[in-house]
């Protein structure tokens, strides 16, 4: 039973990465201080007012993660800009998730060969229903108004942990080295030796992580 629980444990020390991507004014900053919950990018109706990277972490329905907001996509001349979309890209090709913002009326662009990406149509609450594409996978938001962000959160957290529920309560181990402790007692249990070594061992390596 431990051993089943023993990714949610990983994960709550080692978090996985969410990317926000999308064009220009996108609503990416904004949506990126509403899952946050603070203000941490600067939100400004100037096209690249975001250029590096900004990380920080977040905590949905109990399960920790870090978001990653950044340039918006377009063509630019300004060296600091094009660093900001280099390192942007970069940041993406290692990404668990991808959110890939859509304006109202704005074409699907896709996150090329990345294996999870969910597509969000951002500022939903500044355009008509039919501007939207028609794409039932994809989530309607608006970060201003809260509209969609609870879809938003769901659907983030089937991605990275398949619809898993978080229970605080719930013992699971939380450490590379104890996952690979407890499948060495679980083969120790099988075949039934070694049992009482292994455990020693343990305890002993425990004992000197403290002095």
């Amino acid at each position: 039973e431990l051993l089943g629980h023993a990714a949610i444990g990983l994960q709550m020390i080692n978090p996985p990465t969410v990317v926000l991507t999308g064009v220009t004014n996108a609503g990416k900053s904004t949506l990126f201080n509403r899952l946050i919950g603070e203000d941490r990018s600067i939100v400004t109706p100037i096209e690249g007012t975001t250029r590096d990277l900004v990380r920080a972490h977040a905590l949905i329905n109990g399960w920790p993660l870090i978001l990653v907001d950044g340039a918006g996509t377009r063509e630019t001349d300004d060296p600091v800009e094009s660093e900001g979309l280099r390192r942007l890209s970069e940041e993406i090709s290692r990404a668990n998730l991808v959110l890939e913002l859509v304006l109202p009326g704005q074409a699907e662009r896709g996150t090329g060969s990345h294996r999870e990406s969910l597509i969000v149509h951002s500022r939903c609450d500044e355009g008509a229903a039919d501007q939207f594409a028609l794409n039932t996978d994809a989530i309607r938001v608006s970060a201003v108004t809260g509209e969609g962000i609870p879809q938003l959160e769901t659907a983030i957290l089937d991605l990275l942990h398949g619809g898993q529920k978080f229970d605080p309560n719930q013992p699971c181990p939380f450490l590379a080295e104890h996952v690979i402790f407890l499948e060495q007692l679980r083969s120790c249990l099988i075949r039934e030796s070694g049992i009482a070594e292994l455990i020693s061992g343990f305890l002993e390596g425990a004992g000197e992580c403290h002095r």
